[in-house]
């Protein structure tokens, strides 16, 4: 597995301000997968900072922080990417509900599918329910 990590950036106008960034995962096994993603996601607010090889069972450590101090509120996953049959790279992202909240979703996965090569989010999930969007 490979792992992009990116720098964000936001305008404000007067001036350009780094926001952080997002630790990417490319579950496909070669390197120029996660360039080809790479360049899907790379634009003017977003930037590659590194493409790395990683062990199949990597989290970030932003993803181990909330599970440590915070397993009862929700948690919020790094990006997964996949290629689809049709040769697309889709990206997923999302979230699982604290098990603190009272509802059906407590404990399960939330979240969007995104066709990189599109633009568009083309499923969303709620828990075991598959909602696909209608893409133009």
């Amino acid at each position: 597995m490979y792992l992009i990590s990116t720098q964000c950036y936001e305008d404000y106008g007067y001036r350009v301000k780094p926001k952080g960034g997002r630790e990417i995962h490319v579950e496909q096994g070669y390197r120029e997968d996660a360039e080809a993603v790479a360049k899907l996601i790379e634009d003017k607010y977003e930037h590659i900072l590194a493409i790395t090889e990683v062990a199949d069972d990597y989290e970030s450590e932003f993803v181990k922080s909330q599970k440590e101090y915070g397993a009862w509120d929700t948690i919020y996953l790094d990006p997964v990417v996949r290629r689809g049959r049709n040769g697309d790279y889709y990206l997923k992202r999302g979230y699982i509900v604290g098990t603190s909240f009272d509802s059906e979703l407590a404990g399960k996965f939330c979240g969007w599918v995104d066709n990189l090569n599109t633009g568009e989010c083309v499923m969303e999930i709620r828990g075991d329910e598959r909602i696909v969007k209608e893409v133009a």
